[in-house]
């Protein structure tokens, strides 16, 4: 049993093979908004874990006579932090280690964790900073760049981001 006439059997097959390059479309211009929204949450959990290694190296602080922790482990191994959270912008989800210096600079020292053994004579541990050198979609304390993002013991938020220098090959 035959529907239509010749000259109309192919319209069916064209419409439908337009319609599906039409909501391809569609679903391409939906990806890039939902990668800009899982880039934001990915931010907002950046500065929720680094925070959370700040209190937890502020806890330490308080209960070792204001002496800064050697290593990020034993903030775990203490129960200053639930646990050790990764850096959720960086490839690898190890963090670099924002050390201050003792001679009473102003400046903070960037250092690696594998480089972090050479610094602990000369620097305290008061915070992370990402590894990610992608810019972000917020500026924070005036940084675009996620490894120029500080979170350290005694920051304020209001102020400007202090000088960072990068050692230990970061």
């Amino acid at each position: 049993m035959k529907t239509g006439n010749r000259r109309t059997r192919g319209y069916v097959l064209l419409a439908a093979l337009f319609a599906v390059h039409i909501a391809a479309v569609f679903m391409l211009m939906g990806r890039a908004r939902w990668q800009t929204v899982i880039r934001r949450d990915l931010e907002a959990e950046l500065v929720f874990r680094a925070r959370q290694y700040v209190r937890a190296i502020e806890s330490y602080a308080r209960e070792h006579l204001n002496q800064t922790p050697p290593s990020l482990r034993i903030l775990e191994e203490e129960n200053h932090i639930r646990r050790l959270y990764t850096d959720p912008l960086s490839a690898t989800g190890e963090w670099n280690l924002v050390m201050k210096p003792g001679s009473g600079s102003k400046k903070l020292l960037i250092v690696p964790l594998s480089a972090v053994g050479r610094f602990l004579t000369e620097a305290s541990i008061v915070g992370v900073c990402s590894t990610s050198p992608e810019s972000g979609f917020m500026e924070y304390r005036g940084r675009k760049r996620y490894n120029e993002w500080a979170f350290y013991l005694g920051e304020d938020p209001e102020e400007e981001m202090p000088a960072l220098e990068y050692a230990g090959g970061a």
